[in-house]
């Protein structure tokens, strides 16, 4: 089980407590919340030292600029992560709440509901990872019960790492932060 309300000192190079950036990402603390520093898209960061989960329920309070086709950030919940090249993770996104996977690289949404946030406002967004099972949640309303089929069945469910993924188009005007996460192995 990992509880992470990000209260630390603020870090422009670092998110601490056992949290890494992948490749040339930087993610930093900024008023106790995570935050990607460079605001650069596609950036990862996973835990590092923990055991590989396979069956979890994650949540996290996530926050942005989440309603805007053109200029917008997704702050994404990851996991299943074998590597930067491959993973799952939810995330929501131009009014949207997304299930996708990262395979060899090429991003594509497994499953996708609407979901009109306000930008800037606070949604608590969870999933559950059960073997084939995925379920989202937002703000404790169940919106997508997935079942992984085919190749998917296959290559991810397997233990993973978990972190975050941050999308981002434009230069949005509310910066998306995490804040208050949890992870319970299952």
């Amino acid at each position: 089980n990992l509880w992470d309300d990000f209260n630390r000192d603020d870090s422009a190079t670092a998110p601490g407590n056992g949290w890494v950036a992948v490749g040339s990402a930087i993610f930093g603390i900024s008023s106790n919340r995570l935050y990607n520093v460079p605001n650069v898209n596609s950036s990862l960061c996973i835990r590092s030292g923990d055991p590989l989960l396979q069956n979890l329920y994650i949540e996290c309070e996530v926050t942005g600029t989440l309603n805007n086709d053109t200029v917008f950030n997704e702050p994404g919940l990851m996991f299943r992560y074998i590597d930067s090249s491959n993973f799952l993770w939810v995330g929501l996104y131009n009014s949207t709440i997304r299930l996708n996977k990262l395979d060899g690289g090429n991003g594509s949404s497994l499953a996708a509901v609407a979901f009109t946030p306000t930008n800037g406002t606070y949604y608590k967004l969870a999933v559950s990872a059960i073997g084939n099972r995925i379920r989202v949640w937002v703000d404790d309303v169940l919106y997508i019960d997935y079942q992984l089929t085919g190749a998917n069945a296959t290559k991810y469910v397997v233990p993973g790492n978990i972190g975050f993924q941050y999308i981002v188009v434009g230069s949005p005007a509310t910066a998306a932060r995490w804040d208050n996460y949890v992870c319970y192995q299952l």
